[in-house]
């Protein structure tokens, strides 16, 4: 078989073209940092960076959630915190109304100051997140409770417009949590609002009235229950908050390890990848010279 010289040419010209599309190829990954700039670069690495940007990006949702949880539920500790602080004081308040030693006006004055312990537990029932409010289950649009005064002022009554719904958040893949505390039930973790204010405007009538039997006995009783059951709905709020802080911590170290698996086939090993160029620089800068010998002679050549 004769090789021609137009043959030799398009072999020349090809092996030039491949080593100008390798060094192009390289240049490109330098330059975007990326092994893959396009699916045809490494369709199954495209369809396994595909798999890990999307539980990179639900694993990031997990963590919003997980921060917007532990922000809800410090403050629901903290409002529970202070309504406790609040029951402490009106129980310091009813101990000191049954002594048989006060006045009337002593216990008309002791009274008074429920009345503000009462308003200070509804502002503390009524605490939000944000714009939701924390104790009205799902309605968190509005203030779920409302103290209703007499023409003195005085609190007759607080009426709940919330309800009993659950509010969960999904931590991990197929993972939920209950983030709110129940204000309208009486179960273990929870609290029942409702008891406490009866039991608050009991204790300002009974101090109104002299009632130091009611005071020392029963009224002291139901006090020391509704803390109690704080007291419970406060654990169960910070058993929650530690769990939140291990998912955290869980999230974030998978987060790393999937950054680091995409990492290890999307982005370009810098060190290697400028080798490579150096060398494919080399070789182009090789193939030319070399074309340039082989193609080097013409009819004028030939004619000398």
């Amino acid at each position: 078989m004769r090789i021609t010289n137009q043959m030799t040419a398009t072999l020349v010209l090809n092996d030039l073209n491949n080593c100008m599309e390798q060094l192009q190829n390289t240049q490109l990954k330098l330059s975007s940092g990326h092994n893959i700039n396009q699916p045809s670069d490494d369709p199954a690495g495209t369809a396994r960076v595909m798999a890990y940007n999307t539980a990179l990006s639900a694993n990031g949702q997990y963590q919003r959630n997980i921060n917007d949880a532990s922000g809800w539920l410090k403050t629901t500790d903290q409002a529970l915190a202070n309504i406790g602080s609040a029951l402490q004081r009106v129980r310091t308040l009813t101990v000191e109304g049954a002594n048989a030693t006060l006045t009337g006006n002593d216990r008309q004055a002791l009274a008074q100051e429920v009345d503000q312990l009462i308003n200070n537990v509804a502002d503390n029932a009524n605490a939000s997140y944000g714009s939701r409010y924390i104790f009205g289950g799902n309605h968190t649009g509005g203030r779920p409770f409302t103290v209703n005064n007499d023409a003195n002022g005085e609190p007759q009554s607080v009426t709940y417009t919330g309800d009993q719904g659950q509010l969960n958040y999904e931590i991990s893949q197929n993972v939920t949590m209950q983030i709110n505390v129940n204000a309208d039930s009486s179960t273990s973790g929870n609290i029942k609002m409702s008891d406490i204010f009866s039991d608050l405007i009991n204790i300002r009538d009974h101090l109104k009235n002299s009632d130091t039997n009611s005071l020392s006995g029963s009224d002291l009783s139901n006090l020391d229950r509704d803390m109690n059951n704080l007291l419970s709905a406060r654990a169960s709020v910070g058993a929650r908050l530690n769990r939140l802080s291990l998912s955290l911590g869980q999230a974030q170290t998978a987060n790393l390890n999937l950054t680091g698996s995409k990492a290890d086939i999307y982005d370009v090993d810098i060190a290697r990848a400028i080798t490579d160029f150096n060398m494919q620089q080399n070789a182009y800068q090789g193939a030319l010279n070399v074309a340039a010998r082989i193609i080097q002679p013409t009819l004028v050549d030939f004619l000398k």
